[in-house]
C-alpha cells in the first residue's frame, strides 16, 4: 500500500550506483546531475517533488524520469 519513507535523509549515491540508472534512452546529463545532487533535497518526498517539477520544466522523456525515480528509491532504501 503506497510508499514508505524509510529514512529522513537520503544517502549520497556514488558514481557506480548512478551508472546503473543511465541507459541509451535517458537524458544522461539529467540522470547524472539529478542523482548526483539529490541528497541535497533533504528527503525522498522533496526529491520526488523536485523530480516532477524538473521533468515538467525540462521536458524529460519517460525513460529519464523513471531512471531518476528508480535512483531516488535506491538512495532512500540504503
Amino acid at each position: 500500500m503506497g510508499f514508505q519513507i524509510t529514512k529522513i535523509f537520503m544517502k549520497r549515491l556514488t558514481n557506480e550506483e548512478i551508472k546503473r540508472f543511465v541507459t541509451a534512452f535517458t537524458n544522461n546529463d539529467a540522470v547524472w546531475n539529478f542523482l548526483g545532487t539529490a541528497h541535497h533535497c533533504g528527503n525522498y518526498v522533496n526529491a520526488v517533488a523536485n523530480l516532477l517539477d524538473d521533468a515538467a520544466s525540462y521536458g524529460w522523456n519517460d525513460e529519464t524520469v523513471m531512471a531518476i525515480y528508480e535512483g531516488l528509491k535506491h538512495a532512500n532504501k540504503n
